[in-house]
């Protein structure tokens, strides 16, 4: 749950208005959220990854910067160490705002955590970008291609492994088949995780 932004239950689970994201202060806020991640991370193999997704909210006008703030808690607090953050690009399909002094936000930050900083899974190979067309290459070989024989295409040396897939992760914010009031759409978290989990 977003900081103050959209509420699930109409009370919290002991009787009161603490439902996650309804804190009075981002402090508290992230204070909750360290909580649900420490759990995550106690049961993180050490080669395993986590991806967050987290939305940034207003108040009085200003932005909060709730993901950078939740970012530098994580590394600080649980030793988690950010590899990335992905920018998930909802295209035309992102919620509608009322602000009429500032642009409109269609993208929220995904951010990739791991236990450790060397020795995290992540293959590359399963999201690469096929290479398209058989014209001569007019560059250098990619420097995953490690030998290259004279006169032939770099792009079809060995296998077609495709270029390295660049920001932003472009997916729509499309209904997903979860009934859930804010449920992710299935092609962004394939999108984001499939390098760190072998799929």
């Amino acid at each position: 749950p977003y900081f103050q932004m959209r509420q699930f239950t109409s009370t919290g689970t002991n009787g009161d208005q603490t439902e996650l994201g309804q804190e009075d202060t981002i402090e508290e806020y992230v204070d909750n959220l360290m909580e649900v991640m420490a759990e995550v991370k106690r049961v993180m193999k050490p080669t395993a990854s986590m991806m967050l997704n987290i939305g940034d909210s207003y108040h009085n006008g200003g932005l909060l910067g709730i993901p950078a703030q939740l970012s530098i808690a994580l590394a600080d607090r649980l030793g988690l160490v950010c590899k990335q953050q992905l920018i998930w690009w909802k295209n035309t399909s992102s919620m509608p705002e009322a602000a009429k002094k500032r642009r409109h936000t269609d993208f929220e930050p995904i951010f990739h955590f791991v236990k450790n900083a060397s020795k995290y899974f992540y293959d590359m190979d399963a999201i690469r970008i096929p290479y398209v067309g058989n014209d001569p290459a007019d560059r250098k070989p990619p420097r995953h291609i490690k030998k290259i024989e004279k006169s032939v295409n770099a792009r079809w040396v060995k296998r077609n492994v495709g270029e390295k897939p660049t920001d932003p992760v472009v997916v729509n914010n499309i209904s997903s088949s979860i009934h859930h009031p804010a449920g992710k759409p299935p092609g962004c978290i394939l999108e984001v995780s499939r390098a760190a989990t072998g799929g």
